[in-house]
């Protein structure tokens, strides 16, 4: 049967700890950057706090500002700050590993339709009313293991491709030296004389379609290759406009020049 995301399990909310409660003692505390992988140091607070705030290894958080997701905290015990929720299964019978699955899944949806250009947010009545498929627990379950062994094989072939860069980047130092020293006297030429054209993009916002051509955009080439999810699209006679000055063809390399990261 098919409900809404708010009548599975209770979340609650982070509590909203200031810079001035942050010490070097006492509980970590999770923020979305602590989840997210972008942090180096984590914060502390060495004070009394509601025991709601609480988090223990394997509860499940979801962040639901600035980067929407779904975790499962493997960690120490900590405190919970502002803009995550932990959950709380205490509406359902729902198996853990199946409900990881579907809202990381929701919540892939939901980015593009969060508010903000930039920064994704989904308020608590509008995450509370997704829908959520809640079949009874025999099936979450099998079709958890399905979703945990392929998640697993995943993640192993993550590693391997990661091994295989380390041997590709290995390989070219052995063959080029030093690409900084040159330390194997390799002539140098600049690009612009080993290409046939370099062009960029237009530079003024197009009308955006419904369908039609694809326009490409940074955020749609910074993992080594072309990824078409939430790609927009102009019009036909935008596109005849635009190829005047740049027209990408089969086998063209596509390098983007601004943006958070070159790729």
């Amino acid at each position: 049967m098919k409900v809404k995301l708010g009548d599975v399990a209770s979340y609650i909310n982070g509590y909203a700890f200031k810079p001035l409660d942050w010490s070097d003692e006492g509980m970590p505390i999770i923020r979305i950057q602590d989840l997210t992988g972008n942090s180096y140091q984590m914060n502390r607070y060495n004070g009394q706090c509601d025991e709601k705030y609480e988090i223990n290894k394997g509860d499940v958080l979801i962040s639901w500002s600035a980067s929407l997701g779904i975790y499962v905290w493997e960690q120490e015990k900590a405190l919970l700050n502002q803009h995550i929720f932990k959950v709380v299964f205490d509406k359902h019978k729902v198996n853990k590993s199946f409900f990881v699955h579907q809202v990381a899944d929701i919540l892939e949806k939901a980015a593009s339709e969060a508010h903000g250009a930039t920064m994704k947010h989904l308020t608590r009545p509008v995450f509370n009313a997704l829908p959520f498929y809640l079949p009874p627990l025999p099936q979450q379950e099998k079709i958890a293991s399905t979703l945990d062994k392929i998640t697993s094989l995943i993640s192993l072939h993550q590693k391997q491709l990661a091994k295989l860069d380390e041997l590709v980047k290995a390989r070219f130092v052995e063959m080029f030296g030093d690409t900084e020293s040159n330390s194997k006297h390799i002539e140098i030429r600049k690009l612009g004389s080993i290409s046939e054209k370099i062009s960029d993009g237009v530079h003024a916002k197009p009308e955006y379609t419904v369908d039609g051509k694809p326009f490409l955009s940074v955020i749609n080439i910074n993992t080594g290759k072309i990824v078409f999810d939430n790609c927009k699209y102009v019009s036909e006679e935008s596109y005849k406009k635009m190829i005047k000055s740049t027209f990408p063809e089969k086998g063209d390399v596509l390098y983007t020049k601004v943006g958070a990261t070159y790729g």
